[in-house]
């Protein structure tokens, strides 16, 4: 059962989640310096008193375990058009989705982009995982007469830790920090599988 804090709070948390479709229990590379640090903090980059547990060498491989996503400020998106769409709840599987639709004017609030077009949301007093693929945030999308079923006004303001485990069995968590394109400005990347 998925559990967060009430609408009015400046805060959600999204325990085991992983954006953008990556996959925990596998094997991540630092493409730059790390510190992972004894647990995760949700406002910001950690500021702790004390040392991290370890660093990570630019070239240094970790098994990633699990991560936490931390919704601080909630996004909007807003409908040019009335759009329907699969959506689910997020603690249930796939498979029991369900088609909800958007009226044209509506605002929708964005708590946490998915990947593949994928956003969980807050609608109807409940989180829900809906497929905005035609909701972008590019500049041919902010006009009632484009192609898009509406336009992102503001981008979710999000922290992603990751608890990774290192050579040496040492546990602790890192930042991955967004960039323009997602969580690309991080400093661990997943290694990619080979066939």
């Amino acid at each position: 059962m998925l559990v967060v804090q009430a609408p009015t709070s400046a805060l959600f948390e999204w325990a085991g989640e992983c954006p953008a479709g990556c996959r925990y229990n596998t094997e991540w590379t630092a493409v730059r310096d790390a510190r992972a640090w004894p647990g995760p903090h949700p406002e910001a980059t950690w500021t702790g008193a004390g040392s991290p547990a370890f660093t990570i060498a630019p070239g240094e491989s970790v098994r990633t375990l699990t991560g936490t996503v931390y919704t601080l400020e909630r996004g909007t998106a807003r409908m040019h058009q009335d759009f329907s769409t699969d959506a689910s709840l997020p603690s249930f599987s796939p498979s029991h989705k369900r088609l909800i639709t958007f009226r044209a004017e509506e605002v929708v609030q964005l708590l946490l982009a998915r990947g593949e077009g994928v956003w969980r949301i807050w609608r109807d007093g409940q989180v829900i995982d809906a497929n905005l693929y035609t909701v972008m945030e590019d500049a041919a999308c902010k006009t009632a007469s484009s192609r898009c079923a509406g336009a992102i006004d503001t981008k979710p303001v999000t922290r992603w830790w990751v608890m990774v485990m290192n050579a040496q069995k040492q546990v602790g968590w890192v930042e991955q920090v967004e960039g323009n394109t997602g969580y690309d400005a991080g400093p661990l990347r997943p290694i990619q599988e080979r066939p």
